[in-house]
């Protein structure tokens, strides 16, 4: 059994450690994110200093400078003619839980057309999505401290259970792996999510934090810590995957697979077959 700074010392180099690609695609996604929203702080990373300008040049050159924001207005004409059209699908013969599921597609209650069409942003401003297929459906209830027992039909109605997605840009799925010797599909993926403290609205301290969320065929679990981020803060929430859903681990990749971390223009070499480093 490792000692617990040998246990720290691994969740905080897994907490920490990015994809090889990752890094090195991480200022282009910036650049794009920032290209896409504006606003004035865009100035100060993308206009250049004159060889001889002085500070004060600078800045005031910076506060004169206009750019109309035509990055938007692509993306945003490329979407209204995306979707221009009425979409149809097949509700007549789909199951009620696939009609559910386009009626109600995200949990905040969108539809399945809104989720398209937030995929479909994020794909034209980052190049890259990833959008996560879940369900909030709890397959055991707890009788006895440690004692656990499968949830009846009736209690499993009683939860309201329904399937729903969510999207994740490319600048926060930190590393991944496919089973290269197997069927090739993915082994892991390790999300980042940046969540409130705020589900008490006295005492939470209305601070984000930063976690990483690892999903395997077999389960899935959170790791987190405070702002400071030190050794002893981090916190590892491991969930056991429910029966019929491990075996694949159901990541829907919109324009996503070999070409994870490739630039549009970078399409003859991929490494997303090379191993992260430990």
């Amino acid at each position: 059994m490792p000692s617990t700074t040998a246990q720290n010392d691994a969740m905080r180099e897994f907490f920490d450690r990015r994809h090889p690609g990752y890094l090195e695609n991480l200022p282009h996604w910036r650049f794009l994110d920032a290209c896409y929203r504006g606003g004035r702080d865009w100035f100060y990373e993308n206009i250049f200093r004159y060889f001889k300008e002085g500070e004060k040049e600078f800045d005031k050159r910076v506060e004169r400078a206009y750019r109309f924001n035509h990055t938007r207005e692509v993306v945003e004409l490329v979407q209204k003619y995306l979707f221009k059209g009425e979409i149809t699908r097949n509700t007549a013969d789909a199951p009620d839980v696939v009609t559910q599921f386009w009626q109600k597609a995200m949990r905040g209650g969108a539809s399945i057309d809104q989720l398209m069409r937030l995929v479909s942003v994020n794909n034209s401003t980052g190049g890259r999505v990833a959008i996560v297929v879940d369900n909030n459906f709890q397959g055991e209830v707890e009788v006895a401290e440690g004692v656990t027992r499968p949830v009846s039909i009736a209690e499993a109605k009683e939860q309201n259970f329904r399937i729903y997605a969510y999207t994740v840009p490319v600048k926060d799925i930190l590393d991944f792996a496919y089973d290269e010797d197997g069927d090739g599909e993915l082994l892991w993926v390790k999300l980042r999510e940046v969540v409130r403290d705020d589900k008490d609205p006295f005492y939470s301290s209305g601070e984000l934090v930063e976690r990483v969320r690892l999903w395997t065929r077999t389960g899935w679990g959170t790791l987190s810590g405070d702002g400071d981020r030190r050794d002893d803060d981090l916190q590892w929430r491991p969930h056991a995957g429910q029966e019929g859903r491990a075996g694949r681990l159901r990541l829907s990749r919109a324009r996503l697979r070999a070409g994870l971390f490739r630039r549009p223009h970078d399409q003859r070499e991929s490494i997303s077959r090379h191993r992260p480093d430990r």
